[in-house]
């Protein structure tokens, strides 16, 4: 009987042993691997930080309203240039046929410019502006929108 009992034991101390082993070995095994984890989440965070990315949304949306306002002033720039353009060609249309310098400041070099020419010029660049204004607040604005909040 004793003999039996001391088989036994060994049979445990071997089983135990081997499980020991065994669960140790797991224990490394699932160590490494959250290391491994770890490190991988540690080197996302580095380069997916939200404070970063909103810095750079912030600036990246600053650099596109800063383009828009360039667009739209070159926008403006061209057509004030057409308006010009077409002014003065019209002017040197009725000039040639009626055998008269050039009235336009720009044409002229101001020096025999007259006041109701200038003034005419100004008005044209003015009314362009104010249609390109207006486009502007129809991209944006509905028919009815008053533009005044006191205006209702």
């Amino acid at each position: 009987m004793a003999e039996y009992i001391e088989y036994k034991r060994n049979v445990r101390k071997v089983v135990s042993g081997d499980t020991l082993a065994s669960i140790s070995e797991q224990i490394i095994r699932m160590e490494n691997s959250l290391k491994s984890d770890q490190d991988a989440l540690a080197a996302f965070q580095k380069t997916n930080n939200l404070a970063v990315l909103q810095e750079e949304g912030t600036i990246a949306g600053g650099y596109l309203a800063r383009l828009k306002t360039q667009v739209s002033d070159l926008e403006l720039e061209a057509r004030m240039l057409e308006a010009t353009a077409l002014e003065q060609s019209l002017n040197a249309g009725t000039n040639a046929n009626a055998g008269v310098y050039p009235t336009d400041p720009l044409q002229a070099g101001g020096s025999t410019a007259s006041p109701a020419v200038t003034e005419r010029h100004t008005a044209f660049k003015q009314l362009e502006l104010l249609k390109f204004e207006r486009e502007q607040l129809s991209k944006d604005l509905k028919p009815k929108t008053p533009q005044d909040p006191q205006v209702r």
